[in-house]
């Protein structure tokens, strides 16, 4: 976390400033002069650019029991004006040089003060270090699940509920899309998919699957004329036609589709909605994974636009091995209608006349007549 604003209680010579307790190097320390012996009010003011919550800090003395500190406050405020207790002790330990670690409190600001409320000896402090502890605040992990099954969006939106407990997507970023075409481009790059962005007023209100009004976000990416038709479309697909952008149309027509399990990408829009949690992360890594999964029975136009190449799960492969018999496509392990059946028949046909010879060599020892009808 950036420290670029600090201040201190007292003076300091160049070679003794308050910066030196966050500097990592364990041969400088922090003096304050000027003050009087058993002054007990010496303070760092930290500005750390933004507002974060600590939960430790770590303290390390110069190690003697003149200068070392005993006891200290924590305190944090929005204006450096007023000031918020966060915690203190008297169990720091003199004579020692070694980091001492103090938790177990939680406190949020963007202005933090460190004051030193007591010295071993009563001189002013030599202090070598601080280090702050903040709670690191993430989101939930997002999946997305890129589904060739051709869907209306009621149908959809109940299969994104029930096999991922999520909805329909919300691709509210460039980057977002971006992440997602190289998926998008093996199931089927020709077909257009529903995603969140619907009409929920009738009256082009649009408004993300979360609760976002589109209002409230920075990107839009709606081909040319659209939207048209309000009160009549209130559903949105990514539209193959126009590279991927925004098209409205029949909530009740049937394409292919993207789920959402988690917050997606938060950043693009302004306000807290529906399942943003924590903090902001990168969407990288907030985009754990992008599942895939085909429909089991197709049309056989539609083959070429469904990808055979089963990296992504299980799920995947078991799907394709249905498809690639349905479309025609033979694996390894999949035989030729009627193949099987030739094969036993010969086999068959084989031993029957090897049979057949064995009675006719029988009739010519015991001359008796042998007809195969007898034995039918």
């Amino acid at each position: 976390m950036s420290t670029s604003g600090i201040s201190s209680s007292g003076t300091a010579g160049a070679q003794n400033g308050p910066q030196n307790t966050v500097d990592g190097n364990p041969n400088t320390y922090w003096s304050p002069q000027g003050l009087p012996m058993n002054h007990n009010n010496w303070w760092i003011i930290f500005d750390f650019q933004r507002v974060y919550t600590l939960s430790a800090i770590r303290v390390t003395n110069y190690g003697d029991t003149t200068h070392d500190v005993t006891a200290f406050k924590l305190e944090t405020s929005a204006d450096k004006v007023t000031w918020q207790p966060v915690y203190s002790t008297s169990g720091v330990r003199p004579g020692t040089n070694q980091p001492q670690m103090f938790g177990g409190f939680s406190g949020t600001g963007r202005y933090w003060r460190f004051t030193v409320t007591r010295t071993a000896s009563g001189n002013q402090p030599y202090l070598v270090g601080l280090m702050f502890y903040t709670i690191i605040r993430r989101q939930e992990q997002t999946h997305f699940k890129v589904v060739g099954m051709l869907k209306t969006v009621a149908e959809a939106k109940e299969y994104c509920k029930t096999d991922q407990n999520g909805h329909l997507a919300d691709v509210r970023s460039k980057a977002l899309l971006d992440f997602l075409m190289t998926t998008i481009n093996d199931i089927g790059k020709t077909k257009n998919y529903w995603m969140g962005l619907h009409d929920a007023t009738g009256e082009g209100g649009w408004e993300w699957a979360d609760g976002a009004p589109l209002s409230s976000c920075s990107y839009k990416n709606w081909a040319p004329g659209e939207p048209s038709n309000i009160g009549e479309h209130s559903c949105v697909q990514l539209w193959a036609a126009k590279g991927f952008q925004w098209d409205t149309d029949d909530c009740g027509e049937k394409k292919f589709f993207i789920c959402q399990k988690g917050p997606g990408d938060t950043s693009a829009c302004r306000g807290q909605y529906g399942r943003e949690v924590e903090a902001d992360v990168g969407l990288e890594d907030a985009m754990e994974e992008v599942m895939r999964e085909e429909e089991p029975e197709v049309e056989d136009g539609q083959a070429d636009d469904i990808s055979r190449d089963m990296s992504v799960s299980w799920e995947e492969q078991e799907a394709d091995d249905v498809i690639a018999r349905e479309v025609g496509d033979t694996p390894d392990d999949v035989i030729e209608p009627g193949e099987e059946a030739g094969s036993e028949v010969e086999e068959d046909i084989e031993e029957i006349e090897e049979i057949l010879e064995e009675l006719r060599e029988v009739e010519d020892e015991q001359n008796f007549d042998f007809e195969p009808d007898d034995y039918e």
